[in-house]
């Protein structure tokens, strides 16, 4: 292989990453470990990765190398690691558990075209699962995860809009309860795009009385070809004074970032004070002592 060196500042710098894919294909390997660590002893400006676009496996762990590898002041913008999630396997998780378990509210809500990814973003953050089925979302869907940060426990809530026009008179209340709005884009329909500051005038007019709404625009399917510049998705999010993500249901880029990002983001504001009062965790010690049947 030929290298080329990279010259790195403070200023203008560029990290390199080896990316080996199609690792889910173990018996048909043919580059061995050994000829990996050779390569990279030889070329030390190289961080390497395996990862399989098959089975999804490696792609959080890519992206976090990717994150980590901006200045130290930029980092704070995907800080999911300062989130801990309660294991989806074990009881701790059930619907019953989190509704009786006390913490602050964040209420979040997804808005957007139709075909613009909302329900296929909801499956992904919350199922971890993908479907190329596309499926109207009648009214409104909802999920809720129960998560801790710094000792304080939060019940995430994310609400699921339909996003067809004859839907999208969604009721005022909801704008004036959410802390904040992922208002998605299909990277590959302009005219999805070209609705947003439609959206935006709606959300504005209904949220009057919510000083501390929080809006992200998300330009979503970037797995697919494009055909709204970045640029434009960039300059729109800056006239409009909002943060701008992109990110992929699909191939499960970017959803967990950017999600982590505004509950960080909603933890902070002044409307997360909301108690949502129950009984103590289930930790499954109680049904064995008799208390619980």
């Amino acid at each position: 292989m030929e290298t080329y060196k990279i010259i790195n500042n403070d200023d203008n710098y560029l990290t390199l990453i080896l990316v080996l894919n199609k690792s889910d294909l173990i018996e048909d390997r043919k580059i061995t470990e050994a000829i990996i660590n050779e390569y990279l002893s030889s070329n030390t400006f190289l961080e390497s990765i395996e990862i399989s676009l098959r089975d999804k496996s490696g792609i959080p762990e890519l992206n976090q190398k990717i994150y980590s590898s901006f200045k130290k002041e930029n980092i704070i913008i995907f800080p999911y690691e300062n989130i801990k999630e309660f294991d989806e396997e074990s009881d701790s998780s059930s619907t019953s558990i989190i509704t009786n378990t006390p913490g602050k509210r964040i209420t979040c809500i997804l808005l957007g075209d139709s075909h613009s990814g909302k329900s296929s973003f909801l499956m992904r953050y919350f199922k971890n699962k993908f479907s190329d089925a596309f499926m109207t979302t009648i009214g409104m869907d909802k999920e809720v995860k129960l998560i801790k940060i710094k000792n304080q426990l939060y019940h995430f809530n994310l609400w699921d809009t339909a996003g067809q026009e004859r839907y999208r008179s969604l009721p005022t209340n909801y704008y004036q309860k959410a802390n904040g709005i992922f208002l998605l884009f299909d990277i590959n329909n302009q005219a999805s795009f070209e609705n947003i500051e439609k959206w935006v005038d709606d959300i504005i007019d209904k949220s009057k009385e919510n000083k501390n709404l929080i809006i992200y625009l998300i330009g979503n399917k970037i797995d697919l070809e494009r055909k709204v510049l970045k640029e434009d998705a960039i300059q729109l999010a800056s006239k409009l004074n909002i943060k701008y993500f992109e990110c992929s249901n699909k191939l499960n880029l970017n959803i967990y970032e950017t999600v982590s990002h505004m509950i960080m983001e909603c933890c902070s504001s002044p409307q997360v004070d909301n108690e949502i009062k129950g009984a103590k965790l289930f930790t499954g010690e109680e049904k064995k002592k008799g208390c619980c049947k």
